[in-house]
């Protein structure tokens, strides 16, 4: 998972470039609900995402200047700073020119729509 720094990066704020047609908020909430309901064992049958069923990746930017981020995924919890992203890379794909974080053959994402997807 990620790297820590000594200060947890999810107090940070969501980065407005990737929060355009988010709701507001950064998913916390929803994380806290899973493990609430993991707690009661208690079940809620999932919802299909409209656009994608691929997990979603939010970046939250860690300092006031937005030059520090960090990246979330809400599906498993998983996360790591793009400074010292350990296993991640970033990659850009050579005919669409967009930039993606690649971990494994089952586990990456665009950096643009934070998912999966082909773009």
């Amino acid at each position: 998972m990620g790297s820590s720094t000594g200060t947890d990066p999810r107090v940070g704020k969501e980065d407005s470039a990737f929060s355009e047609n988010e709701e507001q908020g950064s998913g916390i909430a929803e994380r806290q609900d899973r493990q609430a309901e993991a707690a009661s064992g208690a079940e809620k049958p999932q919802q299909e995402d409209a656009v994608s069923s691929s997990p979603k990746w939010k970046r939250f930017a860690t300092d006031d200047r937005h030059v520090a981020f960090w990246w979330w995924c809400e599906f498993d919890d998983d996360s790591f700073m793009e400074d010292v992203p350990g296993g991640w890379h970033k990659f850009e794909d050579p005919h669409s020119k967009k930039a993606y974080w690649w971990l494994s053959a089952e586990k990456w994402f665009w950096e643009q729509s934070g998912r999966a997807d082909k773009m």
